[in-house]
């Protein structure tokens, strides 16, 4: 998935008037967790995500595992709204999501 794509599928799935430097900033957040989390890869190595990041950019999960990138944008619009059932329940599914792709890279030995 590249960040075009991203910005693309969040703007379709949930039209919010968010601006493009806090919806990078968020995809910053969760890129930047599996890259160190989970790859090993160290902060100060990690991409910008600003403005003027290109947007062809591919981003380091891979499908089937990329909806955690979604899933992770949609719980953090339920929690900047308020609504903290739907932000539980955004939340959960994002945690599940980034838990099975951690379980696919230990299959893989990375």
């Amino acid at each position: 998935m590249t960040i075009e794509t991203f910005l693309d599928l969040v703007d379709g799935l949930a039209p919010s008037g968010v601006d493009v430097s806090l919806k990078l900033r968020w995809l910053g957040e969760i890129e930047g967790r599996v890259r160190v989390e989970l790859l090993g890869q160290s902060p100060d190595t990690l991409p910008r995500f600003t403005p003027e990041i290109p947007r062809s950019t591919e981003l380091c999960v891979p499908p089937p595992y990329d909806r955690l990138y979604w899933m992770y944008y949609m719980a953090m619009l339920d929690y900047l709204s308020g609504n903290a059932v739907r932000y539980e329940n955004a939340a959960a599914l994002f945690n599940e999501a980034y838990a099975g792709y951690g379980r696919y890279l230990k299959r893989q030995g990375v």
